[in-house]
């Protein structure tokens, strides 16, 4: 072969220099003619293991002058249809990795020959679901659609175009949704495991999706707003309540029996209410062990606005009689008595939480007792601290609200 600097070019590509090729050939802005190095067009080339015509679909700098080499490829013999050994995409399944705006022109030419547009049988992605999924595309679907393309084209696993385009949340929108629907993607189709588009979505966490889907006729499953808040997926549960759906009344009861502190969080923020139950939700909290779990609780239920001074009957224990006694008082004064027994750090922060929210100190008669006869209760700074504070709050605010009175009655 004459050494000639485009046959060099040619030589390159052909032993796997592609990249070093095509800036030399853009540099002298030639088509290369020469027959002979074409003759094995569908030799796989690079780290891609592509066709010539694959590499010049996935990886060019000048589209003109690509479309002009595919075109001149296929004139003599090319395949226009070699899937690459890398990921077994075709030279259309490369030009639908990015949207209307990429090499519009040689996604028109490539559609035009005898291609699968469909993509490889069995294999996960296909053109439509690679545009579908992110979002800028619609032009090459619809010319897709126009050439035959399936929309309910299934992969190994049974999953639909519209499926697999309910996983890539976040690189795609909800108008693909809308887009694959109207022309006719089935909101109802399973895959192997019995799954379909909304299941997905409902699992994922996608609530603009899933209503999207809702809008097509996707029915909601049996046990959606259960899935929704064991998942912890605050969004869906707001959806599913705007769609109707139920929160079961105990399941607040059941995320704090579970020390769930994420769970009561978001059911509270989606508006469960915290009062009307057979024993008020802070004393649950903080029966059995006190975890870091249970102070975020409490800490939750304060914010929500729990009545910290409401009365319970409560079976309480006194080191001094070594018996227990039922008593009726306010949460902080059990807490008192657990803190001096057990010295539970979560205990205080706890103490510390409902004194904040306006929780009145018990006064000290009512819990000197309690101190084990060889412990000083000195040794329990932190809670004296804390007990100051909220009683020295708890006179100032009786002292505003006198004054406020006798202004009142003054005048």
């Amino acid at each position: 072969m004459e050494p000639t600097f485009h046959s060099i070019l040619h030589l390159l590509a052909w032993n796997g220099y592609e990249d070093e090729a095509y800036l030399g050939s853009q540099t002298c802005k030639e088509i290369w003619e020469d027959d002979r190095i074409y003759r094995k067009m569908d030799r796989p080339l690079g780290n891609r293991k592509s066709s010539l015509i694959g590499i010049h679909t996935y990886n060019t700098i000048s589209s003109e002058f690509s479309l002009a080499r595919i075109k001149r490829m296929v004139l003599l013999g090319a395949n226009p249809d070699v899937s690459n050994l890398s990921n077994s995409f075709t030279p259309l399944m490369d030009l639908c990795l990015e949207g209307d705006h990429y090499k519009m022109d040689i996604f028109d030419y490539i559609l035009s020959l005898d291609v699968r547009v469909d993509g490889v049988e069995g294999m996960n992605w296909c053109p439509l679901s690679l545009l579908a999924t992110i979002g800028t595309g619609k032009r090459k679907m619809e010319k897709l659609l126009a050439r035959g393309a399936n929309i309910n084209r299934l992969d190994a696993n049974d999953r639909s175009v519209l499926y697999i385009t309910c996983m890539m949340d976040g690189y795609s929108t909800p108008e693909n949704i809308h887009f694959l629907c109207e022309h006719g993607a089935d909101v109802h189709l399973r895959d192997k495991f019995g799954l379909r588009a909304i299941d997905v979505c409902l699992d994922y966490n996608y609530p603009s999706w899933t209503e999207a889907l809702i809008t097509h006729g996707a029915v909601l499953p049996e046990g959606a707003m259960d899935r929704a808040l064991r998942e912890k997926h605050k969004a869906t549960v707001e959806l599913l309540i705007r769609l109707g759906v139920c929160i079961d009344p105990g399941a607040i009861l059941t995320a704090i029996d579970d020390d769930d502190d994420e769970k009561v969080r978001i059911l509270i923020d989606v508006g469960v209410p915290i009062d009307g139950y057979d024993k008020p939700l802070l004393f649950r909290a903080v029966e059995g062990h006190i975890s870091q779990n249970t102070v975020n609780i409490v800490r939750h239920l304060c914010s929500a606005g729990a009545r910290v001074n409401e009365k319970w009957s409560v079976e309480a224990y006194s080191p001094m009689t070594l018996a227990y006694r039922m008593v009726e008082e306010p949460v902080l004064h059990g807490l008192v008595r657990q803190y001096i027994i057990r010295s539970n750090t979560h205990i205080i922060d706890i103490i510390n939480i409902l004194v904040d929210h306006g929780a009145a100190p018990p006064p000290s008669v009512e819990y000197d007792y309690i101190y084990p006869f060889s412990v000083k209760p000195l040794q329990f700074g932190d809670l004296i601290g804390v007990l100051f504070r909220g009683r020295h709050a708890s006179a100032s605010a009786s002292a505003s609200a006198s004054a406020s009175a006798s202004t009142k009655a003054t005048l």
